[in-house]
């Protein structure tokens, strides 16, 4: 084998190691919180609406109720994509779309920061 080959090979298999189930739900479970917290500061500030209507719910009830829900709802997730042995590639794949999604919201609430302050 070249050497070249090599180096191509021990890439993508470090590339790839990135992409496993664990990466992924980590990555969404931190993004949650951070969506959890800004979202609470900016629709109590005025400056957002909440736009997911069981949360909207949750929020106007109580913070904590918000939080509780948000955290729980989407540990839940986590936990069955974890639990989704049987259908491996069909759980990475919804991961790995959970955390564009996720990516997506960090970019709104970047936006609104950047024109807030």
């Amino acid at each position: 084998m070249s050497k070249m080959r090599r180096i191509l090979r021990s890439c993508s298999s470090g590339i790839l190691s990135l992409c496993n189930i664990k990466n992924y739900i980590s990555a969404i479970i931190v993004m949650n919180i951070i969506d959890a917290v800004l979202t609470w500061y900016w629709v109590t500030e005025g400056i957002a609406e909440e736009l997911n209507p069981i949360m909207d719910y949750a929020l106007q009830e109580s913070p904590l109720l918000f939080f509780a829900s948000k955290i729980t709802l989407t540990t839940l997730g986590c936990i069955l994509l974890w639990k989704a042995d049987r259908f491996r590639s069909a759980a990475r794949i919804c991961a790995a779309a959970l955390v564009g999604v996720y990516i997506a919201i960090m970019v709104s609430h970047g936006s609104i920061a950047v024109n807030v302050f």
